[in-house]
């Protein structure tokens, strides 16, 4: 899912992405597994916060 959607996002870059601050607040302190199953999958090709989180927690999965 993450990856058909940065796919599909990529001629759509972060600075025009369709999140508003309220979002991005949202998944900023939702910083855990449930952003993977609670995000809509459009929002992966869109969100700097989320795709902050998805990446950090790549690393904390490589990391165990």
């Amino acid at each position: 899912m993450y990856v058909e959607q940065r796919r599909a996002g990529v001629a759509q870059t972060l600075e025009t992405a369709p999140s508003s601050d309220a979002e991005e607040e949202r998944y900023r302190t939702l910083y855990n597994f449930s952003v993977r199953n609670k995000t809509p999958a459009e929002m992966y090709a869109g969100s700097r916060q989320l795709e902050r989180c998805v990446r950090a927690l790549v690393v904390m999965m490589q990391l165990s």
